[in-house]
């Protein structure tokens, strides 16, 4: 499955630009909906939620606490840092995108999440939009 899409991942954030036939603008409209499907997961400072590099088996939705984004430059600069505000969704343009994450995403404080599987965003996906917005020809 691969979203179809001219842009790439903003740096650090893992979200993709407001359009109005946007998978991830119509999934963040919808919020509620997934939250209430999702599994809440508590997490200890310094626990990792996913890594730079693999693949998303799902997003979070953080509900409290403060999460930072970490993106490595290579062996000779530092890492960049961004904190994520709260109910936003972590990860879905590259569950959307079949991409690896570009970033690694830890826990600063104690976090209380919202994992939502990848199978319940493709399900929603599938019924916001139709077939033709939402994957490339070679994934229908």
């Amino acid at each position: 499955m691969r979203f179809h899409a001219k842009n790439k991942c903003e740096l650090l954030c893992c979200k993709q630009q407001n359009r109005q036939d946007s998978p991830a603008k119509a999934l963040t409209e919808r919020i509620s909906e997934l939250k209430e499907k999702g599994e809440t997961i508590l997490f200890r400072p310094k626990h990792v939620l996913f890594y730079e590099g693999h693949f998303a088996s799902g997003c979070f939705i953080l509900e409290e606490g403060t999460l930072k984004i970490e993106k490595t430059q290579g062996e000779l600069m530092p890492a960049k840092k961004l904190l994520i505000p709260q109910k936003h969704l972590i990860g879905l343009w590259h569950l959307l995108s079949d991409t690896p994450l570009c970033s690694s995403c830890i826990a600063q404080t104690k976090v209380k999440a919202i994992f939502i599987p990848k199978t319940l965003i493709i399900s929603l996906v599938d019924s916001l939009l139709p077939i033709s917005q939402t994957f490339t020809p070679e994934h229908r």
